[in-house]
């Protein structure tokens, strides 16, 4: 790759480690020749960590999409607002319900935070979801709640005969807002 600007995001591997390095341009941090031509202030993703570092240094350097969410793992004030938001959210639909701990099997939880590049800035989303491989289904159905592409296909065929006008809509926490589960749930707990 040529020169970096400063807004772009970069993922590479650290030659001794193994381990996957990403993060974002925050400038130069040398000349544009010499030395330390390859010199740029980052921003790690893995713990926040600000500072000047040569990206020759890692391998198979390469440009991260704007369109893709990356995983960050670093706490900042902008996480924590994700976090409450979220939580909040959890409150406002009554999706939870607070148990006594009676030394029942507990699931565990986690938070996956991710930040995504739009068009008027970076978004930080925090979702805190159930671990639940740790549950046995083995008896439940399977199939997901979901619209099948010949579905798709006819109401949009439908939609344009009548000359609608179709439009999406990102419904946030629209998994809070469904059904109520209709079967028996085993006494377990959650861990936050």
């Amino acid at each position: 790759m040529g020169y970096w600007k400063k807004g772009q995001r970069f993922q590479g591997l650290d030659p001794v480690t193994g381990m996957l390095i990403s993060g974002k341009i925050l400038g130069r941090a040398g000349k544009v020749t010499g030395v330390n031509k390859d010199c740029y202030n980052v921003q790690l993703d893995n713990d926040g960590w600000t500072g000047w570092f040569n990206l020759a240094t890692l391998r198979e350097l390469s440009e991260v999409n704007e369109n893709i969410e990356m995983i960050i793992l670093f706490s900042n004030d902008a996480v924590s607002l994700a976090k409450n938001k979220e939580i909040q959210t959890w409150i406002d639909n009554k999706v939870f319900e607070v148990v006594p701990n009676e030394g029942q099997r507990a699931i565990s939880v986690r938070w996956i935070v991710t930040e995504k590049t739009k068009d008027d800035g970076l978004v930080i989303k925090a979702r805190l979801v159930a671990r639940g491989f740790e549950e046995d289904t083995t008896s439940l159905r399977k199939d997901s709640p979901t619209c099948s592409k010949e579905s798709v296909r006819l109401l949009v065929a439908f939609a344009s005969s009548k000359q609608w006008a179709c439009n999406t809509v990102d419904v946030k926490s629209a998994y809070l807002q469904g059904d109520k589960i209709e079967r028996d749930i085993p006494k377990t707990t959650t861990r936050i």
